[in-house]
């Protein structure tokens, strides 16, 4: 990225730029500096998340979990088409050329063409699977239409220029206002849980967007809305459209692996049971969705190191890969070893004790996960996105083929150990392709990178 003059003067026209909140467009935050602000946002975040998920356990109970569960698992199967891929993309590019903004806007278009096609699929899903009356044709209808306003959010593209706090900011506002608005008026309705959700997003949407174009006001390229390009639909799609697809297919697979054992469990399991098994996973989810964020700050970096060259693509994978493990490896550990008093304390005597097991079972895929996140997010910064889709769709196949007979013929908890194995075959896979395709050298993992000081240099690098 060049940055502007020393003098304050435009190259080559001489003109001298409006001083501003724009001066900050040009200015890169350090990685560490990015998740320190992160930090204070996502555990903020994810406190109004657990609290979230305890009014919910507590005022719906097993049956209402069950219920918005099961809506959730399939909106969340196709959240990474919506936002997970197309905003990976646009980190990528971003980081890459910092002063094209208009890849906000075309991402956004893109983001809104796949979300009005998969809200008119899940609507079709739910008339076709359920009479118009029932509770999960409502729910799925609704927590459908939030994909929407999630589709305009742009707090990724303050990632992306590493205006981290920013994004933490919107973040841990639209947390905190969730939480807040469903201690105050969620009684025993799971419709109110998406319709608060649609109402939030929309408002993170609009601060969003004018918070962008304020930053950017003094830029030759401002960020469009998505409307005023659909005329370049086509162009955009062409640009965008492969590298979104491949890693689209690669987060539904990894929604799948996590998701997929919801539906499946249905044909099995009771709806309390259901229900015990969405506060599993939502309370996985929660934790893995914080790893993944933190690791998210890192796919510029990556971009770059690949720019520079096989060397230093293979020293940043390592070390991000050997703290992935530390920091997964501890989380797994520790959930997995008290799930039972975190649980009850979290959901109740009834639902806690349900859960527990669940939870211990499905907590050993932590680790699995946040390495495999260091992989493919370095495959994707070196653009081998058909590469990453491959290895994801190989492990949510064999999640989608073993969950039957696993629910059919094994008892309790242990049914869910299909989990964990999809996770691990796919991060197998995506670390023996990386190295196998000479992308990424064996570096030997030292000590001293837990060191404080190698850790405080590698967080501050840029």
């Amino acid at each position: 990225m060049t940055r502007p003059p020393e003098s304050g003067h435009d190259e080559g026209t001489g003109r001298q730029p409006a001083p501003g909140l724009a001066d900050g467009l040009w200015r890169r935050r350090s990685v560490g500096h990015g998740l320190g602000a992160l930090a204070l946002s996502e555990g903020t975040a994810r406190v109004a998340q657990v609290v979230t998920l305890m009014v919910l356990a507590r005022r719906l109970g097993a049956d209402g979990m069950g219920v918005v569960g099961a809506a959730w698992s399939l909106y969340a199967i196709f959240l990474p088409w919506v936002q997970g891929a197309p905003e990976l993309v646009g980190l990528r590019e971003i980081g890459r050329r910092p002063k094209r903004l208009s890849i906000v806007g075309e991402i956004s278009l893109v983001k809104v063409l796949l979300a009005l096609a998969a809200v008119l699929f899940l609507l079709s899903f739910a008339w076709a699977s359920y009479p118009p009356a029932s509770p999960f044709a409502r729910q799925i209808g609704l927590q459908a239409a939030v994909l929407l306003p999630v589709a305009l959010a742009v707090g990724w593209a303050f990632r992306g220029l590493q205006q981290v706090e920013v994004h933490a900011a919107l973040r841990a506002a639209q947390a905190l206002a969730l939480a807040l608005v469903l201690v105050l008026l969620l009684d025993r309705e799971p419709l109110l849980v998406p319709a608060v959700e649609f109402a939030l997003y929309c408002l993170a949407a609009c601060t969003g967007y004018g918070l962008l174009l304020w930053r950017a006001r003094t830029t030759a390229e401002a960020p469009r809305v998505p409307w005023l390009l659909v005329a370049r639909a086509p162009r955009v799609l062409r640009r965008h459209g492969l590298a979104v697809v491949a890693q689209g297919t690669a987060g539904v697979a990894a929604a799948v692996t996590w998701h997929g054992c919801v539906p499946v469990a249905s044909f099995f399991l009771s709806g309390a049971e259901i229900g015990n098994l969405t506060a599993a996973l939502r309370l996985l989810l929660v934790l893995n969705g914080s790893m993944l964020i933190g690791l998210q700050l890192f796919v510029p970096m990556l971009a770059r190191s690949h720019e520079r060259g096989s060397d230093a693509a293979s020293g940043a994978t390592a070390r991000l890969a050997g703290y992935a493990i530390v920091a997964g490896g501890s989380t797994a550990a520790l959930v997995g070893l008290a799930a039972e008093p975190i649980c009850v304390l979290l959901f109740g005597k009834e639902l806690g004790s349900g859960s527990a097991p669940l939870v211990s079972a499905l907590a050993w895929g932590l680790l699995p996960a946040s390495v495999g996140s260091v992989y493919s997010y370095t495959l994707v910064a070196a653009r081998r996105d058909v590469a990453v889709s491959a290895c994801m769709c190989a492990g949510a196949v064999f999640s989608l083929v073993v969950a039957p007979l696993a629910f059919a013929f094994v008892d309790g908890a242990s049914a869910l150990f299909f989990v964990p194995a999809a996770i691990a075959l796919q991060t197998t896979g995506l670390a023996i392709y990386a190295h196998a395709s000479g992308l990424i050298a064996w570096v030997s993992p030292s000590a001293r990178w837990l060191w404080p000081g190698e850790i405080r240099r590698f967080m501050e690098s840029r």
